[in-house]
């Protein structure tokens, strides 16, 4: 039986090595450019069913600004009063509505860098205070943080009106590593008027967390 076999797989391998190789198809795709605010880099992070594109495009003077393109046109979606904001997640929201971090013009409290050292560029990185902001209807607006809270950040948003990311509250934890100083939770907001905040559950033992997406239905993966 052991002979038959490996006999019958040298045949099969025979015919197979005879036949005449399929063409594979070609992948038809474009690459285009996306304008920019002037500066030398920009990055697009999300894109929705409506071929909505948003991200970030630096400025001569260094800063980031979250951008959106939609329909060939370049939107600057500004800040919150300080030099940098991003549109950072994959926000798959077809209502209009983008999220993202942007700094304020207060200074950090507690000398956190927050997550905004890693999203922004130098020299202005740190320093300010950051918050989730919500895009909509052309204009960028704050969401609200725990109590007792410096800094927040969202991250995405479904076409019912919640937003997800995370905020800190006033709790200070000793575990906490690096410049970060206040407990950090993964959050939902319902938008308003008034946006209002929302915990959610952790793994037992954690003291921080982030939330990343939501889809239609309310389901929420995180970090």
């Amino acid at each position: 039986m052991l002979l038959t076999l490996l006999i019958v797989a040298c045949f099969c391998g025979a015919a197979q090595a005879q036949a005449p190789a399929k063409a594979k198809p070609k992948v038809q795709y474009n690459v285009s450019d996306l304008a920019s605010l002037g500066g030398t880099s920009s990055g697009g992070n999300s894109i929705n069913d409506l071929s909505w594109v948003a991200g970030y495009s630096r400025r001569l003077d260094r800063n980031r600004h979250a951008t959106l393109w939609r329909n060939s046109a370049l939107t600057d979606l500004g800040t919150l009063g300080g030099p940098n904001s991003s549109v950072t997640w994959n926000v798959k929201n077809t209502a209009g509505i983008l999220v993202g971090i942007s700094q304020t013009a207060d200074p950090q409290l507690l000398g956190e860098s927050w997550s905004s050292a890693a999203f922004y560029s130098t020299p202005n990185n740190v320093g300010y205070i950051n918050l989730g902001f919500v895009w909509e209807q052309n204009q960028m607006r704050g969401l609200p943080n725990f109590p007792g809270g410096n800094n927040g950040f969202a991250t995405g948003a479904n076409n019912l009106g919640q937003v997800v990311g995370w905020a800190e509250n006033g709790v200070h934890d000793s575990t906490c590593c690096c410049t970060q100083v206040l407990q950090f939770r993964p959050a939902m907001w319902t938008l308003g008027p008034p946006d209002q905040i929302h915990d959610l559950p952790l793994i037992p033992g954690d003291t921080s967390g982030a939330a990343t997406a939501i889809n239609v239905n309310g389901k929420i993966v995180g970090i």
